[in-house]
């Protein structure tokens, strides 16, 4: 380590996580460094629920028994127009389903549903899914366990957000950030929608859909 890696370290040492960290990547900036590539996080605990209901949020549930992946985005409305500060309570979430591998490809994101927050969570599939194709159908039926386990435990079903924020979409890079999925500004603004409900309660556990 160098001597002016030391000296920044020295007065990032005073600074919050957030603000040292921001501090040693403008070292690093000017200092000529390549910034590290940050991957996607595994989310746990209350940040799964928070990061899905963020407002612009891209997730894939994973089974490692199974090896099986499904990935998702999970949309608030108007969520371009409320970008800058948190949305008003009671917008619903749009759901889309990755049908396929190209996740950079837009046809590939098929529409899957409605999630509403209006009285707790209440996920509605679309009507034109009744009789899906099979790929489709797992994609729904899983979301539609998701919904109902959001607070709750996943049991051995992990959730992996891109490592962008779930509000902004900006690249995370600080690790309190990646492990929540949300930077630190969007973080403090955030309000998410209650989990309970008529069609919101929990019973008892059930096998993933995963």
């Amino acid at each position: 380590m160098s001597d002016h890696q030391i000296r920044t370290l020295a007065r990032a040492a005073s600074l919050g996580d957030e603000d040292a960290a921001a501090a040693l990547r403008r070292a690093e900036e000017r200092a000529g460094l390549a910034p590290v590539e940050v991957g996607p996080g595994l989310l746990v605990g209350d940040a799964i629920a928070t990061y899905i209901l963020a407002g612009r949020a891209e997730f894939t549930l994973y089974n490692p028994r199974t090896g099986n992946r499904l990935s998702y985005q999970v949309s608030r409305a108007q969520a371009n127009k409320w970008r800058g500060d948190p949305p008003p309570q009671g917008l619903p979430y749009f759901v889309r389903g990755l049908v396929g591998s190209d996740n950079d490809d837009p046809s590939a994101w098929r529409y899957l549903g409605r999630l509403s927050s209006l009285r707790g969570l209440s996920w509605c599939p679309a009507a034109s899914f009744r009789e899906p194709e099979p790929s489709v159908a797992v994609l729904v039926a899983s979301f539609g366990w998701l919904t109902r386990h959001l607070g709750s435990t996943l049991g051995e079903v992990e959730v992996w957000h891109t490592g962008r924020c779930g509000w902004c979409r900006r690249k995370l890079t600080v690790p309190e950030s990646i492990a929540a999925g949300i930077g630190p500004e969007c973080r403090r603004k955030l309000t998410v929608p209650e989990m309970t409900g008529p069609r919101g309660q929990r019973g008892a556990p059930e096998e993933s859909a995963t």
